[in-house]
């Protein structure tokens, strides 16, 4: 079932979004129409074109269905505080950002109550769909001001970090929960990504999986191509190690993939059409910290310990979420025919789809347009990018479908795979044995080595290659009594 997070998405970003194409493809259409001997100026002047006050005259209907506006518990204060700015433009009074950060109830206009209409209009006042002048319009504030006579100066928030403050815990935490307001403040923070310490680095790529990746409707696809290029990071102009660039970008990498997992992003990402470019921005790391093996390390901020293992696995489970193995389309399941082919997701058919869509962008006039509104600070990689790239991934693949159509076989004794199966079948039977041990006897059994865990120092991809065997010894030993389903749960 879709998530509030994800519906709110469809409507105050997905939306906007849609309608602003429409907007602006109209808007084009009618600046070519106008004769070439007018000046630009006159062009600007324009009147709105049908689409634009079609959707004007919408907006103001809104309020004629007010028992349907009613936000959300978990949005009610940012309604509200949508409905306050537009009170405060209206009596005349500057107020900056800070003001609405530090906005509590008790400082709210009387009878300042703000519903979804307030958030449809932000929405699109940040799409310049409209102007500040639908504030006016009939029944859309229903206060008078009622600002503190002392209102802090200086709050952790947006502001502060637009007027020049570090990066501090408290200032980190208060952006990531708290969306950016503009392009210009989502800006800053990926400028900080991409120029400023190590540590800013990640404090950088949390703020923007936060609050502003989520519920930051405003600028949304903004952070979303902010955080998209951040996975994609250059080539360093001084670099020349023999492996791979990426590595040293560790950190920085699995927060953002970390930040973008839950089925929320996942969610909203696939309504945006990022899936596509996305996956080709995961398919990097997966071969590249799949082939590392774990002996190289990163100490985070946190204190924490972080290897090569971790970051394939928080990258290879996001890829396969993008795939939706186990998720064919309704309605094939509904009739009962064969899924056609194409339908199912899959490395190739994903990367047909994004080096189409980065080949045709900027050819069209919707795409000269929607350039138009993308941030400048943006470094996209727009490179074709084929499986052959990926020899491990591809393989990986190929072993995979062979898996789900015909039995497995081919395990050669003595080989490395041989050897990584038989150590994963050790470690594996032997954690079982220490639990049988535990659960029937109340007293220690084990020497003190056996308390050391055991950890594969191979890199992940091979480990990936022996599981079906190991998989398929265990289910064996199941079928023939030697191991019980519970303990291999």
């Amino acid at each position: 079932m879709p998530r509030l997070d994800t519906c709110l998405c469809l409507l105050l970003s997905i939306s906007p979004l849609a309608v602003t194409n429409i907007v602006e493809e109209e808007k084009s259409e009618l600046i070519d129409e106008i004769d070439c001997s007018q000046t630009t100026q006159t062009k600007e002047k324009q009147a709105p074109g049908r689409c634009h006050k079609g959707l004007i005259s919408s907006l103001q209907m809104l309020n004629d269905y007010e028992a349907l506006l009613t936000p959300p518990q978990s949005v009610r204060s940012v309604a509200n505080q949508a409905a306050a700015k537009a009170i405060m433009v209206i009596s005349g009074l500057t107020v900056g950002n800070g003001y609405y950060e530090c906005m509590s109830s008790n400082d709210m206009p009387i009878n300042c109550s703000g519903n979804m209409w307030h958030l449809i209009v932000e929405a699109c006042i940040a799409r310049n769909l409209l102007d500040t002048s639908a504030y006016v319009w009939p029944g859309y504030v229903n206060a008078r001001p009622n600002i503190p006579r002392s209102v802090p100066s200086q709050v952790p928030g947006w502001s502060s970090l637009m007027k020049g403050s570090p990066l501090t815990p408290t200032l980190v935490n208060a952006l990531i929960a708290t969306p950016a307001s503009s392009l210009a403040e989502i800006e800053k923070i990926y400028e900080i990504a991409t120029k400023g310490s190590n540590d800013e680095k990640i404090y950088a790529a949390s703020i923007l999986c936060g609050a502003s990746l989520i519920r930051g409707w405003n600028i949304q696809e903004h952070a979303i191509l902010f955080i998209t290029s951040l996975l994609s990071p250059p080539v360093p102009s001084d670099y020349s190690e023999s492996e791979s660039y990426l590595i040293s970008y560790a950190p920085l990498l699995n927060v953002l993939l970390l930040g973008i997992s839950s089925a929320d992003c996942v969610q909203i990402l696939s309504l945006h059409g990022m899936v596509p470019i996305l996956a080709g921005m995961l398919m990097p790391l997966c071969e590249v910290f799949g082939s590392t093996a774990p002996d190289v390390s990163w100490t985070l901020p946190t204190g924490e310990e972080l290897t090569s293992h971790a970051v394939f696995t928080n990258a290879f489970t996001l890829l396969l979420r993008l795939w939706r193995f186990d998720h064919p389309p309704v309605e094939h399941v509904m009739m009962g025919d064969a899924t056609p082919v194409g339908s199912q997701l899959s490395p190739e058919y994903l990367l047909l789809v994004r080096n189409s869509k980065v080949s045709d962008f900027g050819k069209s006039p919707k795409d000269h347009l929607k350039m138009k509104r993308l941030s400048k600070n943006l470094n996209l990689t727009l490179e074709l990018i084929f499986m052959d790239s990926f020899p491990k991934l591809k393989g990986w693949y190929r072993q995979h479908n062979k898996c789900i159509a015909s039995t497995l076989s081919g395990l050669v004794q003595g080989t490395t795979v041989h050897q990584i199966v038989d150590a994963l079948l050790n470690m594996m039977f032997r954690k079982i044995s220490r639990s049988g041990q535990s659960s029937g006897s109340s007293s220690p059994s084990t020497s003190g080595a056996d308390d050391v865990p055991l950890t594969l120092n191979v890199p992940a991809w091979d480990i990936l290659e022996a599981t079906p065997y190991v998989l398929d010894a265990a289910l064996t030993a199941c079928a023939h009594g030697r191991l019980s389903t519970r303990q291999l749960a």
